[in-house]
């Protein structure tokens, strides 16, 4: 925190939301409009911390911008991001509760509290007295009428005959993780497979998905895929990629992300597990599935890939030029592989940085014991656009994350 000013100035970090009347940041929620109450608030943002609530954000005209030493009379200070307020008129502060609970017990005293504030700098406490601003703030502490929701449309070419029981292995998959997701987070999962994978019943299926402002949407396609320059538009960066769907014609890429990013979701995702070349090779391989369980705090890490960010994923299996592998009873070799690390990230580009290297990697080890030609198996992102979005605060203070038991599958491989 800055010490020895006598007079500040407002100021406010960039790219925070303009709640009033609260030390949250509040993820958008559908409700209808609640009464307010009067209360008392220091107005900056925070997280919690072992220690306290860390201060993220601060918000134009908060109190804590003019605080006063409670031992020093002539000495004021100006609170900074990443300090830590420990304690509230001596109530020590651990959670969102916590401050509420003290906040609300200040108006006893006209709002005047006395904070403790862990100095980002020196790491050491010191207390500052500080006049709370009497702000509106919603009525009661109920949940929201809706969370932020992730919908998926799982496609898979599962009666190819070459390739169709591969197919239907590797949606089996991707339903793992799913079936983790929060009940109250999870949207609408809809699998496509069969007969009914084809261009027009995959496309009027994204068009029926009915998507709020604030959702993912998340779309898987496995099949067989090639890419074609000729049919490319200048704005597509696949270079024509398509799914290649026969004897019913193919759907190209482009369209399904378009038709995707149509709905108008806070985050959209694509993901293909695909060749990317117009002739295929599928060796086998034994691999034997292990699970394997973690215990988190709130959101796990693929619920964090899916919520805390908004944009446009669209990501391919296979880089220009590659087939891709698979097998019946195993799946498809991109997504045994690669699926575990994005079931162990909770951030876009380090997930893609990883489900490149962790792919490639396992498809050396197969590529040596089976003999394949092509030297490299390397997904590849044609569009990464996200910001993070997360809220820093729990939703309500009558919700707080709960740990849980997440388990993930892992294959390994069977020595020969």
């Amino acid at each position: 925190m800055k010490t020895g000013f006598r007079f500040v100035v407002s100021v406010v970090a960039g790219a925070l939301l303009a709640a009033v009347g609260d030390a949250r940041e509040f993820e958008p929620v559908e409700s209808s409009p609640r009464p307010t109450v009067e209360a008392y608030r220091l107005l900056f943002h925070s997280v919690e911390r072992p220690s306290g609530l860390e201060v993220v954000g601060v918000q134009p005209g908060s109190p804590v911008l003019e605080m006063e030493s409670s031992n020093q009379a002539d000495l004021r200070g100006v609170m900074e991001l990443g300090d830590v307020v420990s304690a509230v008129d001596s109530r020590p502060i651990r959670s969102f509760a916590d401050y509420f609970t003290a906040m609300d017990a200040s108006a006893a005293n006209g709002g005047r509290v006395e904070l403790t504030v862990i100095d980002r700098n020196t790491r050491q406490p010191r207390r500052w007295l500080v006049q709370a601003r009497k702000v509106q703030v919603p009525a009661g502490a109920g949940p929201p009428s809706r969370k932020r929701k992730a919908h998926f449309l799982l496609i898979g070419l599962t009666n190819d005959l070459d390739i169709g029981a591969a197919m239907q292995d590797t949606l089996a998959l991707w339903q793992h993780p799913i079936e983790n997701i929060e009940p109250d987070r999870k949207g609408n999962v809809r699998v496509i497979q069969g007969a009914e994978c084809q261009a027009g019943p995959i496309l009027r299926a994204v068009e029926d998905l009915q998507v709020a402002a604030r959702d993912t949407v998340f779309c898987l396609y496995c099949g067989h895929g090639a890419f074609d320059p000729a049919r490319a538009t200048p704005d597509d960066p696949s270079r024509g990629h398509h799914f290649q769907i026969r004897p019913s014609g193919d759907l190209m890429r482009k369209t399904l992300s378009d038709a995707l990013a149509a709905k108008g979701a806070r985050l959209t995702v694509l993901i293909s597990d695909t060749c990317n070349i117009e002739d295929r090779a599928r060796p086998a391989v034994e691999m034997l599935e292990e699970e394997r369980t973690v215990m988190v705090m709130g959101l796990a890490p693929f619920e964090r890939l899916l919520f805390n960010y908004r944009g446009v994923v669209d990501i391919s299996g296979t880089d220009f030029g590659q087939y891709g592998f698979c097998q019946s009873g195993y799946g498809s070799w991109v997504s045994a592989s690669g699926l575990p690390v994005l079931e162990r990230h909770s951030d876009w580009q380090s997930a893609c940085d990883q489900l490149r290297l962790v792919v490639d990697a396992d498809f050396q080890t197969k590529r040596a014991k089976y003999g394949i030609a092509q030297p490299h198996l390397t997904p590849v992102a044609f569009r990464l656009e996200v910001i993070r979005d997360e809220p820093v605060s729990p939703m309500t203070i009558r919700d707080p994350p709960q740990p849980k038991e997440v388990s993930y599958r892992v294959r390994v491989p069977v020595a020969p």
